[in-house]
């Protein structure tokens, strides 16, 4: 009952991760606002927590979360419902390619706004006692995909905001911890709409690779989810950690390298969880950072063994010697050792 008093609200809540992350919440004896914009799925989720869980233990609000107005009127509701708001939970989120702008609007920038009224509602700038935001990335942030770009642009927005902000909390002393987690392929609707043009437009025409990647790569549960949710909403040590879910290697963090003097005093020392007992269909997975990334052919690489090795263009002492006697004058008015360097190094 470690979460005994707590209030929480989830996006995207009552179905797939948000679902599985209302219940570990539930059992955690923690009052939660499911936020979602499906009313009958909403109204079922209802029903079915209130009859595990027990009535007034969760309220279900029907709310777009593109809408701003519609989304500050849920985070009132929770308030006004429960008493307060200590945990926020930004998990709404679409797979659209062919209407990018509605999935900037549900995964990045319903984001933004649900951070913002997280603030509102529990930072001490505003005379709140504190609380925790969780952000839901992905692991394509990490690992870009031809057939889902702007998803992945959305995704890598969403870690950027969520560190900066994080930052902000400790120099602002806003008592709100702000984390992000990343999860890989999960078993949940929206894995299941790459298969529809109407989702994917003309990236519909990759979707067996992307089947191919999610049988490489292996497909978790929401539960495994919910876990590592859980782990960031309890860990008080944790802000601006970036935590990733793979079938490979479970719940990890990723780290950041050089770390700035504000990140490494607010993180602490991250050390990884040993890995969670996996599916059968997660078993031996790659791990999704060990893939080779496209390299284009003309491009010589900055750092790693492949750049000790490659060959380096070497001038020519002739074209050196043409651009000085080009410059003769100005040469040996300014520095006639230039002249004697050259000599020597023709020679």
């Amino acid at each position: 009952m470690a979460l005994m008093g707590r209030v929480a609200l989830v996006t995207g809540g009552a179905q797939g991760i948000g679902r599985a992350v209302v219940e570990a919440l539930l059992r955690s004896a923690a009052k939660v606002s499911v936020v979602d914009i499906n009313q009958n799925c909403g109204d079922s989720c209802k029903s079915e927590l209130d009859a595990e869980f027990g009535g007034g233990s969760c309220a279900f609000i029907q709310c777009d979360v593109t809408d701003g107005d519609a989304l500050r009127d849920a985070f009132q509701k929770t308030a006004d419902l429960f008493g307060h708001l200590d945990i926020v939970i930004n998990n709404a989120g679409i797979n659209n390619e062919k209407n990018w702008e509605k999935t900037i609007g549900v995964n990045l920038t319903s984001v933004i706004k649900g951070t913002y009224l997280g603030l509102e509602h529990m930072s001490r700038e505003y005379g709140k006692p504190g609380g925790t935001i969780i952000n839901v990335s992905s692991m394509a942030a990490f690992m870009h995909s031809p057939h889902q770009p702007v998803y992945t642009a959305t995704k890598h927005g969403v870690i950027g905001f969520t560190r900066a902000m994080a930052d902000a909390s400790v120099l602002g002393n806003y008592g709100v911890r702000i984390n992000v987690l990343c999860p890989a392929f999960v078993d949940t609707p929206l894995l299941q709409s790459v298969e529809e043009e109407d989702n994917m437009g003309k990236f519909v025409k990759f979707k067996e690779d992307f089947k191919r990647s999610m049988d490489k790569f292996g497909v978790l549960q929401p539960s495994l989810i919910a876990e590592g949710m859980m782990r960031l909403i309890t860990d008080t040590a944790l802000n601006g950690a970036v935590m990733k879910i793979t079938c490979s290697k479970g719940i990890h963090f990723h780290t950041y390298e050089p770390m700035s003097a504000g990140a490494r005093a607010r993180a602490g020392p991250r050390e990884e969880l040993p890995a969670p007992e996996l599916s059968a269909s997660c078993e031996q997975k790659p791990d999704f950072m060990n893939e080779k990334t496209f390299t284009p052919t003309n491009t010589r690489p900055s750092s790693g063994p492949a750049a000790v090795d490659a060959p380096r263009p070497q001038a020519s002492p002739w074209i050196f010697s043409f651009y000085c006697l080009g410059h003769f004058e100005q040469i040996l008015n300014k520095n006639p050792t230039v002249l004697l360097f050259l000599v020597l190094w023709v020679s």
